[in-house]
């Protein structure tokens, strides 16, 4: 009976597609600091746990990490600069991390990511602890339409 159940999910999933995802970007947008929050609670109960993953991760896949940063070096290297100051984009914000709302040292995050073809303009920029701008990855989340 389940893999009746699994295959049916399957099937529909396949067929309806734009359907599902459409209703996951309404979803996750409605949910987005719920969602964000899940996130980081995640990431802190296994915190040992992912940076383990992570280690192992880099040390039996070296040539793709050396080629991932390369790949983002060049693009930032290639990209349009435009002259913004970062402390100016801090305190804008009050000085805080725009993702934990923390006080702490910041760092900059591309809310587009470079690799993703995002541009290192005042734009695309929003001050994040390094650890939220970590655990972002390279995902495209905007944090400053949340204060």
């Amino acid at each position: 009976m389940p893999n009746k159940r699994a295959e049916y999910d399957k099937k529909y999933r396949a067929e309806n597609l734009k359907k599902h995802k459409a209703y996951q970007a309404a979803y996750y947008q409605q949910n987005k600091a719920a969602s964000a929050q899940r996130s980081r609670e995640y990431y802190a109960r296994r915190k040992e746990k992912v940076q383990t993953k992570n280690k192992q991760w880099f040390a039996s896949n070296a040539q793709k990490a050396v080629t991932y940063a390369q790949k983002r070096r060049a693009l930032l290297a290639n990209n349009e600069h435009s002259p913004y100051d970062f402390e100016e984009i801090c305190n804008r914000y009050g000085n805080i991390c725009l993702c934990c709302r923390e006080q702490k040292p910041l760092t900059r995050d591309h809310i587009v990511p470079i690799t993703r073809g995002g541009g290192d303009v005042e734009g695309n920029i929003q001050p994040l602890c390094q650890g939220c701008n970590s655990s972002k990855g390279i995902n495209i989340i905007d944090y400053r339409g949340e204060l």
